[in-house]
């Protein structure tokens, strides 16, 4: 990677800087609270979601046969693709470069294993245009996930556009 990421394990609402991925995970909570369980895919109805359509990755969770899992991007986001410039859907994770499949893996991983949602900033490599990516991963099925939902907001170009 490029630069440093900092990484935020079940991060309190004021941790998520996107005034919109802010009001998600808000919402996120809120179904928690209300005595609904670990919210699960019904994320994908909430309303909250829609000003961030264009920033979401649905990734279907892969075990592999010596153990750990690879993603499969079943959705991966207009504006994602045109950040990146490489469209990902139907494709694996472990596609990408050794060193960014290490670090999604790591944090997918730990998503699943503990069940929580991560709050991450990292930068890109260096060919994207984009400073960071503000992300929050969702881990989606009860009682095993199966899905990661992760939105993807841009934070600032990195060349003047």
């Amino acid at each position: 990677m490029p630069g440093p990421a900092t990484i935020t394990y079940e991060p309190d609402v004021a941790d998520v800087d996107d005034v919109h991925l802010r009001r998600l995970y808000q919402r996120w909570l809120a179904e928690i609270a209300d005595g609904k369980g670990r919210a699960g895919e019904e994320i994908l109805a909430y309303p909250e979601l829609a000003p961030m359509v264009h920033n979401l990755m649905l990734l279907e969770i892969i075990s592999v046969p010596l153990g750990g899992y690879d993603y499969l991007y079943r959705v991966y986001g207009a504006n994602i693709l045109r950040s990146y410039g490489i469209d990902m859907t139907e494709k694996r994770a472990s596609e990408f470069p050794t060193g960014m499949f290490q670090f999604f893996s790591g944090i997918y991983e730990t998503a699943i294993n503990r069940k929580i949602v991560i709050h991450s900033l990292h930068p890109p490599p260096l060919r994207v245009n984009v400073t960071k990516w503000e992300r929050l991963i969702f881990p989606l099925g009860e009682p095993e996930i199966k899905w990661l939902l992760v939105v993807n907001i841009p934070k600032g170009p990195r060349r003047g556009a």
